[in-house]
């Protein structure tokens, strides 16, 4: 059975929801498809003073997405950033992120082994990319069923809720 789909203007909001990377990067960029809804939806749950549930993953694929940002030429002078242009976009992002989760109570979730053998089984059961196993074994790990991502292969795992657009 697949993830349960659930929509973003669903009024009942979750208690307890891990933050995927591609949400972060679609409110943090307007450029993204989605970003609209996702900077409602965040603004929803810090009014509802959500508990939200991060793995150390998320910081890693928020930096790539600023650096891929870069590159496209979406952020910073040229796409061809020097090494202090980029160090000074990656403060920017870093305080962006800070910002962001210091309106939520986070928990982070520890890649400890349980996390690791559970993200292997989750590769091997539902053909996930590493980073996206990680990330729902980290969120189960602790009884997180809630998650909040703009990507669809999430969608292949039973037992946990996806919020999307």
């Amino acid at each position: 059975m697949p993830a349960e789909a659930v929509r973003f203007s669903r009024e009942e909001l979750p208690e307890l929801l891990f933050f995927d990377t591609s949400f972060i990067l679609a409110v943090v960029f307007v450029h993204e498809v989605h970003h609209e809804p996702s900077v409602e939806f965040l603004a929803r749950l810090k009014s509802a003073a959500a508990l939200v549930v991060v793995s150390p993953v998320l910081r890693l694929e928020y930096f790539n997405g600023w650096r891929r940002a870069m590159v496209e030429g979406v952020v910073g002078r040229s796409r061809g950033a020097d090494e202090s242009e980029r160090r000074r976009l990656f403060g920017m992002a870093q305080g962006v992120l800070d910002d962001m989760l210091a309106h939520f109570r986070v928990r982070e979730v520890r890649l400890t082994e349980s996390v690791q053998d559970r993200t292997v089984e989750l590769m091997k059961k539902h053909n996930l990319q590493s980073l996206d196993a990680v990330n729902v074994a980290a969120a189960l790990e602790i009884g997180c069923r809630d998650i909040v991502s703009l990507d669809d292969d999430f969608r292949r795992v039973e037992g946990v809720r996806l919020w999307m657009p």
